[in-house]
């Protein structure tokens, strides 16, 4: 495996020529690294987004393994939880709790701020905002559901259990122990800004620095250290947090057919493991192939974020690397040939309070785990933010291809007090993959 072939695989899907791009592969004997423009500067931070999530993860498992902490505390043992109290450690670590991505007033903030949505939104806030969500009717079984809230949770745990503020137990016992000197927690408000986090880019240009959900997001990193935080989770080292990262690594609920839940990472085909990130400005990912004799790995970072499509493409790459075949040889995406049809049919449906008819057009996978009821709600959500929408403004301000043919397309609708914008996946059958609202 070549990282120069991973970034020549990757970098015709960036639409952002002056965003850095970084990749590292690792085997069993050597690790390389390559970043370009050729000018970028290798000690530079690229955010990683949610894989800080298998970070808080490994921390969970050290601690668990110190005794701090049991994998089935109940976490009002913990924290201030309300009638949520039930909910246990592992849970959160596996998106098991029921507990949504983010709170309603999470989600509020967003709208109110979306250029750094999560500015001044902490551990208090996080804990404050479980006390007011109605618990799963049925913890024990609540399907798999995402949740930045859950790992924030979660890393408001560590924090007492352990008696140090998250930043520095990540710092101490992760960061510092795997050599990765030059990352940290990254931006808050209170940092002094040293000038080596790497400009990010959207959209729509250039990206600052933001505020994340800690435990959830916020570690920055270079592309060495990424690294070798890949090859101590392909080869873990023989110490506790050797033995945490393995444990980490458990595969312990099942997604999907093809996919199960460790602590953070996802496990796929029995020795395969993986997380991606993204943030408004980076995308990255880490890749695992465990099995014996073919051990691999792939990190990637990008200065270039929000964009489904680009991690997708991520994904794709750093499989076919870890397979032995050539990232950029992937059969060119097709998108479904009508897609904008599409696209401005759903939005008016939505318009028209049509519910049903757009739950109908959702690929079975996503039928089965939304109902019309759910769509309308989310639906009136962003509305009573937004304000009344101009049915005749509905526009298509930006849209990407992924990597299966997946096209990502974003609608913007003027309404009467901000813009509303909706994020929809349409497959290349014209099925519909997905629909979010987007804040601002």
């Amino acid at each position: 495996m070549n990282p120069s072939d991973l970034i020549a695989a990757v970098s015709p899907h960036i639409p952002a020529p002056d965003a850095a791009l970084a990749a590292a592969t690792i085997s069993t004997d050597s690790s390389k690294v390559d970043i370009t423009p050729s000018t970028a500067d290798s000690a530079a931070r690229f955010e990683i987004g949610s894989v800080t999530k298998t970070m808080t993860a490994t921390l969970l498992a050290l601690l668990v393994g110190e005794g701090a902490l049991g994998l089935d505390d109940e976490i009002g043992r913990w924290l201030d939880a309300g009638d949520n109290a039930r909910i246990t450690v592992v849970q959160l670590a596996t998106h098991t709790s029921g507990l949504p991505g983010m709170s309603p007033q999470m989600r509020e903030r967003a709208s109110s701020n979306p250029k750094d949505p999560w500015s001044g939104y902490g551990f208090a806030h996080a804990e404050h905002d479980l006390r007011q969500l109605t618990p799963n009717s049925a913890p024990d079984a609540s399907p798999w559901a995402y949740s930045n809230l859950g790992y924030q949770l979660l890393a408001l745990i560590l924090e007492r259990a352990s008696t140090l503020p998250y930043p520095r137990l990540l710092q101490e016992h992760l960061l510092e122990p795997l050599g990765m000197a030059d990352s940290r927690v990254g931006h808050a408000e209170s940092d002094a800004d040293d000038g080596l986090l790497l400009e990010g880019h959207g959209s729509t240009g250039p990206v600052g620095p933001r505020a994340h959900p800690l435990g959830a997001g916020g570690v920055e990193a270079t592309i060495e250290d990424f690294a070798r935080y890949a090859r101590a989770c392909l080869f873990p080292p023989a110490t506790p947090l050797g033995d945490a990262i393995k444990l980490a690594q458990e595969p312990r609920v099942r997604v999907n057919p093809d996919t199960e839940q460790a602590l953070g990472w996802l496990a796929r085909g029995g020795t395969l493991r993986e997380h991606s990130g993204a943030t408004a400005g980076f995308t990255a990912c880490v890749h695992l192939n465990r099995a014996p004799g073919h051990e691999g790995a792939v990190a990637m970072l990008a200065a270039y974020g929000g964009s489904i499509a680009l991690a997708s493409h991520f994904k794709a790459a750093a499989q076919r690397a870890l397979t032995g075949q050539d990232p950029g040889d992937a059969e060119p995406a097709r998108p479904f040939e009508d897609w904008r049809r599409k696209a401005v049919e759903t939005v008016e449906l939505l318009l028209a309070g049509k519910f049903q008819r757009v739950h109908e057009g959702l690929v079975p996978a996503r039928r089965e785990k939304t109902s019309p009821d759910m769509i309308a709600a989310a639906w009136h959500r962003a509305l009573a933010s937004a304000g009344d929408p101009d049915p005749s403004t509905v526009t298509i301000r930006h849209e990407q291809t992924a990597a299966g043919g997946a096209l990502i397309a974003d609608v913007a609708i003027t309404c009467s007090r901000r813009p509303l914008g909706i994020r929809l996946a349409i497959l290349p059958n014209g099925a519909l993959g997905g629909l979010t609202p987007l804040p601002g």
